[in-house]
């Protein structure tokens, strides 16, 4: 359930760049949309099990990196600050996408835009809740 933002942005990247010509335009832009959305109440439900059930969640996913003492793994951290950082940038975000889709109405490269801004908001999610420096400086390389 804490990785449901981070999955649903990349989701929506993909299908919106794999199927973006098959959905049309509108159809892309209210999948991005819907999938933003259902994101941020998502991050609305972590930060309250954070702030008021006082959980934090540390989600390790696989051992990235294992030399002899040193063992980095690619994990996440949902802390106070970190499901903070969701809210915030996922309404920010989402404010951003409902203006985009009147200011690129005339655009033809619609779908491909709102793609991208799926894969940076997936980015930035990414940023926020990694644990690890490590992983920090692959998602900050990567952009």
């Amino acid at each position: 359930m804490y990785l449901l933002p981070i999955y649903l942005c990349f989701f929506s990247f993909l299908l919106s760049i794999l199927f973006g010509k098959h959905l049309s335009s509108k159809g892309s832009i209210l999948l991005n949309l819907l999938l933003l959305l259902c994101s941020l109440l998502v991050s609305f439900f972590i930060c309250y099990e954070v702030f008021f059930l006082h959980i934090n969640c540390y989600i390790n996913f696989f051992t990235w990196i294992s030399l002899g003492f040193l063992d980095i793994y690619w994990s996440f951290l949902f802390d106070s600050l970190s499901s903070i950082m969701l809210i915030v940038i996922l309404l920010v975000s989402f404010c951003a996408n409902f203006y985009s889709v009147e200011y690129m109405l005339y655009e033809p490269h619609k779908i491909r835009f709102f793609s991208y801004l799926s894969l940076f908001k997936f980015t930035m999610l990414m940023l926020v809740t990694s644990n690890t420096l490590l992983q920090y400086l692959m998602v900050k390389i990567k952009n």
